[in-house]
């Protein structure tokens, strides 16, 4: 991907892959946005900060809720055509909710 003179990188992956992609590519001088979490353990967060801080990549980490289960189901179900051809998709992040339903 490098050759392809990249401006920055998303990592989507699931949580438990952020960490290896998110210090490759600040080394290479490209900034980086991972979804929340930025890693599951501390030191892998802490390997991650310091990576982006001598690289001086841009590094972000925001919320897009691609991988848990009930959002992977409800992919499944719009594959399947369970609920027919989708036309429209609106979205709400109930803030007030807590994060806790999404997992």
């Amino acid at each position: 991907m490098l050759a392809d003179d990249l401006d920055a990188v998303f990592v989507l992956t699931p949580d438990d892959a952020h960490t290896e992609p998110a210090l490759f590519f600040p080394q290479a001088g490209v900034a980086v946005f991972v979804e929340k979490p930025l890693a599951v353990d501390l030191a892998d967060c802490d390997r991650v900060l310091d990576t982006a801080a001598r690289s001086r990549a841009r590094l972000r980490v925001g919320h897009n809720l691609r991988h848990p289960p009930v959002l992977r189901r409800m992919r499944r179900l719009v594959d399947d055509g369970a609920i027919g051809r989708v036309r429209a998709v609106w979205c709400r992040h109930f803030v007030g909710h807590g994060g806790d339903h999404a997992f």
